[in-house]
């Protein structure tokens, strides 16, 4: 294990093998929320029996072999969850991604995150009985087999994937990239920012946002003490860890929650880092005049950017 394994591997600890194969979905309902669009609302199994909800979004015709997996923010409420990304009526409209992928002809699958939706779960559970080193890794772990799950209910019509979140979405579009080799594409909507800037412009001066046990990284806080100057890597080589380097990265300039300062460097690093591995991804950036936001212009451009690395990876369906 190199340096750079060893470092994820200390904040995510490892993803259980069952989640490469496992698939096992009920389906709780379907509808035609509008023409050309088939929706189907299931649960699945990852560490427990119809554990997961999830919808999937499937248009009459899939026009690629490329599926999307669309992570939600942080809603408010956390009730909103996955719907905020397949209802065109709920939470705010720049975050419809979901839907609006499908509309181009992806098949979508837009899972809830712990805690969110309609996905309780006990939190001490999923470290104490699952085994998992950060709420993070059973993210991915739920992300993985949402994929499957995708492939599945297609009959195999899409082979490789691409994540898009905002926020928690966009931190967990990059995390699922770097242990899931399907994931051709990462498009990250305000989704990350160097540990150091991070910790400078938090309210309590260290890292104690991304350490929280029931959303992220808590060995930031075990291992390191929230101190980024302890953390074994900067972000930087989380980037480089993609498995194919096709990152879409928006970064806003007035972001208040992951601050822009420093991910100019954070980004040339990880470009760098890329091209030393031999992966020819291409990594897009864009620093729009925006909050914590997801501009029309920067979505359509990172829908773009999922047509052509999709129209590069595959035979269109």
């Amino acid at each position: 294990m190199d340096a750079d394994a060893r470092a994820i591997e200390a904040f995510f600890g490892a993803i259980p093998d069952h989640v490469r194969t496992r698939a096992t979905h009920d389906v709780t309902a379907e509808s035609r929320p509008e023409a050309g669009l088939r929706r189907i609302d299931l649960l699945y199994e990852v560490d427990t029996p119809r554990e997961v909800p999830a919808t999937i979004l499937l248009p009459d015709r899939i026009r690629h072999s490329t599926g999307i997996l669309a992570l939600h923010q942080t809603t408010e409420p956390h009730a909103i969850g996955r719907e905020e990304t397949v209802s065109p009526t709920t939470g705010r409209a720049d975050l419809h991604y979901g839907l609006e992928l499908a509309r181009r002809g992806f098949a979508v699958i837009a899972p809830d995150y712990p805690l969110f939706g309609t996905y309780m779960l006990d939190i001490a559970s999923v470290y104490a009985r699952d085994g998992y080193a950060a709420m993070s890794t059973k993210g991915v772990a739920n992300h993985i087999v949402a994929a499957n799950v995708l492939q599945a209910v297609t009959g195999g019509a899409v082979a490789r994937f691409a994540a898009i979140g905002h926020s928690l979405g966009g931190s967990n579009s990059l995390f699922v990239g770097i242990f899931d080799p399907r994931i051709v594409a990462s498009v990250s909507s305000a989704g990350f920012s160097s540990f150091e800037h991070y910790a400078r412009h938090a309210p309590e001066g260290d890292l104690r946002g991304w350490a929280r046990r029931d959303k992220y990284l808590p060995r930031i806080a075990e291992r390191f003490g929230n101190d980024w100057r302890q953390l074994p890597c900067e972000f930087d080589t989380l980037l480089a860890a993609h498995g194919t380097g096709n990152l879409f990265l928006n970064v806003p300039l007035r972001d208040d929650v992951f601050p822009f300062e420093g991910t100019e460097a954070i980004v040339a690093r990880a470009r760098d880092r890329l091209a030393a591995a031999g992966k020819t991804g291409e990594v897009v950036m864009r620093s729009p005049d925006a909050g914590h936001d997801f501009p029309d212009a920067v979505r359509a451009e990172a829908y773009a950017f999922i047509e052509r690395v999709a129209s590069q990876r595959e035979r269109p369906a």
